[in-house]
This record gives C-alpha cells, sequence and structure tokens, in this order.
C-alpha cells in the first residue's frame, strides 16, 4: 500500500526481543549498534520505539502467538499423559495396582475427584454476617456451651 511504512528489520528484531521478556533498553543494545552510546540515549530510544504503534502492535502480537504456542504444547502434553494412562489403565499384562493406579491419575486429570465443594451463594452483608455470629454466641452462652467472648462492635 502506497504510503503505509512496514516494520524494519532492526524494528522487527527489538519488538521481538521485548516480546521474549527484555528490557526495552536491552531490547535495543540486542537490535541495534547501541556500543559507543550512553545508557540514557539508550534508554531515551527504547522508550521513542516501544512507544511506536507499529512496533506496539509486533509485540502484542508475538505476546499473543507465544501464549498461544504455551497452550497448545500444554494440550499437547496433556493428550499424551492421558493416553499413556489410559494404555496402562487397558493394558492386561500389566498388574492390576498398575492398571488401578493409572484409572486414578485419569480420574484426577479429568477432575473427577474433587476435594473441594464450589458454593456459588452471593456475597453477604458484613453487618449481617456479624449479627449471625452475635446470635449463635448468644445461642451457645444460652445453652452453656459457649466461654465468655469479647463483644465485637462492627
Amino acid at each position: 500500500m502506497p504510503g503505509v511504512k512496514k516494520i524494519t528489520a532492526k524494528q522487527t528484531a527489538f519488538a521481538d526481543c521485548v516480546a521474549s521478556g527484555m528490557t526495552i533498553s536491552n531490547a535495543y543494545r540486542e537490535a541495534y549498534d547501541a556500543e559507543n552510546m550512553a545508557a540514557s540515549t539508550i534508554h531515551a530510544n527504547a522508550c521513542r520505539l516501544a512507544v511506536n504503534s507499529k512496533i506496539e502492535a509486533r509485540v502484542a502480537e508475538q505476546v499473543a502467538l507465544k501464549a498461544d504456542e504455551r497452550r497448545i504444547d500444554s494440550l499437547s502434553n496433556r493428550v499424551k499423559v492421558m493416553n499413556k494412562l489410559t494404555a496402562l489403565m487397558n493394558d492386561t499384562k500389566m498388574p492390576g495396582s498398575v492398571q488401578l493406579n493409572a484409572a486414578v491419575w485419569l480420574g484426577k486429570t479429568d477432575a473427577m475427584f474433587t476435594d473441594v465443594t464450589e458454593t456459588n451463594e452471593p456475597s453477604k452483608d458484613p453487618a449481617i454476617i456479624a449479627r449471625q455470629i452475635q446470635d449463635r454466641i448468644k445461642e451457645l452462652k444460652d445453652k452453656g456451651k459457649a466461654p465468655p467472648l469479647k463483644q465485637v462492635n462492627s
């Protein structure tokens, strides 16, 4: 397209270094010839580059790409683990304990066994909770089952 400037090779290298986790100053040193530059000059130039919309877009694109790669790797590893566990579980030549252990780990991988009970109760007003606690303490005191406690003012 006429009038649209592309990102240069050095700008691409700078953006890729930033996306990989380098500081902008170190990314500048990596992408450009900064050997004889003062640290303040490097930092100033790096700051100017970092706010360039084309470079920002390249950094965002590379960060998203790396995140996608991590998700793909994670899913691939999950499939490998599940396939191996399934094979061990179904292998009749394996001892029963190995088959059972594989079944348990396969179940854990699929979150079939949870020790946590999740509830979706709406948040309560702290004043209501404090009143409920005080009512419960009073109830226990009346039954003679609660030691005397200091009054908490809310």
